[in-house]
């Protein structure tokens, strides 16, 4: 069904190993990796293995053992070698199916990539952050948007599964130039894309800007509206959303690491959830009202909790809005990411990729 596909049934079991800030030359602005993914963790085939121990009940997934929170090929290459070597005999033992790291652009070269390739690593995620060049630089990351292109291009001609990370609201970007970031990042056709708002963290060099009264960050609603807005672009274009916002750690929830900025420990829900009221609302508005005609939004239980909104406040709002004995009920037959709107005789039906591009599916009951 081509509609909503950021769904947890999509995604591999993940099984994280951080190897914060390590094999990393440089220091982005917003950088604090030990707040975001805590300390580095010591790598040894005996901690791999009880890591992904840990996670083998949790079955009908494929398992990804991934190396996060630092830049994996700018370890030295025995390193990378020594650790690759340990995942592969956990692959080969049925343990895990492949292996998932994440990277700079400008660290992605013809050779690394048939390294990788060859030590059965599937994935590569790709910190782009932006496809700006201006906003990469006042961010100090170290690399071009063409950096970008260049890296996504030899990953996926090596078949290496390609993601990228971007970032909303980043020193000197603006709503016009993260959609920019969107439409160029499209273009590359990339496997998969993470998305979140920029965050102060204390200890950044952004942390000083922002002292300065020099950065000012994205409140929380223009950040769902510019990451829902990326959603529904990326999706349009069948490039599925793995995750939007930061996975909360007990760091970054600690009284004074977060400064400022738009941090919600269920962004992705908002995000999410602000994406289903606007369909709601566009499916309702075209149905009769009245007494005997109340409407019913039938949904996939998937789907529940982002249709209800954050402690039910989607519900409140779409009954407020004239639709006061509106029922939310849920089908397994009804495709996850899409709406089912009953009034009377009246349905309604649509999806992500129907409602935004601009075709909605009718019908009478029963026809």
């Amino acid at each position: 069904m081509p509609g909503y596909i950021n769904k947890m049934e999509m995604k591999p079991l993940i099984i994280p190993v951080f190897i914060t800030g390590k094999g990393c030359p440089h220091q982005c602005v917003f950088c604090c990796g030990r707040i975001t993914a805590g300390p580095p963790e010591e790598i040894s085939p005996d901690f791999l293995r009880d890591r992904a121990l840990k996670f083998r009940g949790r079955q009908g997934r494929v398992a990804q053992l991934a190396f996060y929170g630092g830049n994996f090929t700018g370890l030295p290459f025995a390193e990378q070698q020594r650790i690759l070597l340990a995942a592969g005999e956990m692959i080969g033992d049925g343990l895990i199916a492949s292996v998932r790291v994440s990277t700079r652009p400008d660290y992605v070269t013809e050779d690394n990539a048939r390294f990788l390739k060859a030590m059965k690593v599937g994935t590569v995620e790709l910190g782009a952050e932006s496809m700006l060049d201006d906003v990469l630089a006042a961010s100090l990351r170290g690399h071009t948007a063409a950096d970008v292109a260049k890296a996504v291009e030899i990953l996926k001609s090596n078949g290496i599964e390609t993601g990228v990370h971007l970032m909303a609201g980043l020193p000197g970007d603006s709503r016009p130039g993260f959609v920019e970031t969107v439409r160029r990042t499209i273009t590359l056709r990339p496997d998969m894309v993470r998305i979140h708002p920029t965050i102060v963290f204390e200890g950044t060099r952004l942390a000083e800007l922002y002292g300065k009264g020099e950065y000012l960050p994205l409140g929380l609603d223009e950040a769902i509206d510019c990451c829902r807005d990326a959603l529904v672009r990326f999706t349009l274009a069948g490039i599925p959303v793995i995750r939007m916002g930061l996975q909360a750690t007990p760091d970054m929830e600690a009284e004074g690491k977060i400064l400022a900025g738009p941090f919600h420990p269920s962004f992705g829900m908002l995000v999410e959830s602000s994406l289903f009221l606007e369909m709601a609302g566009g499916l309702l508005d075209g149905l009769p009202r009245g007494a005997d005609t109340e409407a019913t939004l039938v949904c996939a239980p998937a789907d529940e909790s982002s249709l209800r909104g954050l402690r039910n406040s989607n519900l409140r709002t779409l009954r407020d809005r004239a639709r006061p004995g509106l029922v939310i009920k849920t089908d397994k037959s009804n495709p996850a990411g899409s709406l089912t709107a009953i009034a009377g005789t009246r349905i309604h039906r649509t999806c992500i990729t129907e409602f935004y591009g601009g075709v909605n599916i009718c019908s009478n009951q029963g026809s």
